[in-house]
């Protein structure tokens, strides 16, 4: 969503993205040659989506046309972007994580093969990723696995800030971090 009242959704089935600019009332229905499972809007006219196939499909027109920007190989996950900038990040199947420019995509190896289900950048230096049993954190260039979490199998990420954030995953596990690299166990009212 860019506003209260104008957002996009991927519907990981049949090539659809749902566009409202009703606050959800009403959807039209744009189109991509492969589904899609993340979305991501920069402003009302661009922004960038990716799924199946590894494509990532960048449009300029609000979603009007999605052309293929590039592709990570490997079915794409999720993507995200730090606050205004231009420039964001996806992550995959088999440890992929590609950066995400306006002119194409680029490969950052990460030496990982497990699915990267989740990434965030609260930032342009400092990233995370998370998938199955991995936490990794983007600092000074590289991927690297320097965090500290209980074992389980995580699906989703989202820092706040450098230093703070949340994990979730496999059995209702939620972790925190304060530090950027320490994640403790939260409660789990659910669970």
């Amino acid at each position: 969503w860019i506003s209260d009242n104008e957002g996009w959704i991927c519907s990981g089935f049949l090539g659809e993205i749902y566009h409202t600019t009703d606050g959800g009332q009403t959807f039209t229905t744009q189109t991509t040659q492969y589904s899609t499972n993340a979305i991501y809007m920069l402003i009302s006219l661009v922004g960038y989506a990716g799924g199946q196939q590894g494509r990532v499909y960048k449009t300029t027109d609000g979603g009007t046309n999605w052309v293929v920007h590039g592709s990570i190989g490997s079915t794409l996950l999720d993507i995200d972007f730090p606050p205004s900038s231009d420039s964001g990040y996806c992550s995959g199947m088999t440890g992929k994580i590609y950066k995400i420019t306006p002119s194409g995509i680029s490969s950052m190896y990460t030496g990982l093969n497990s699915h990267l289900y989740s990434i965030s950048l609260p930032n342009g230096l400092q990233g995370w990723a998370c998938g199955g049993s991995i936490i990794v954190h983007f600092n000074n260039g590289i991927w690297n696995t320097d965090q500290a979490y209980p074992s389980e199998s995580y699906n989703a990420i989202h820092m706040d800030s450098e230093t703070t954030g949340w994990a979730a995953g496999d059995n209702g596990i939620i972790i925190h971090t304060e530090d950027g690299i320490t994640w403790n166990s939260q409660v789990n009212p659910d669970s």
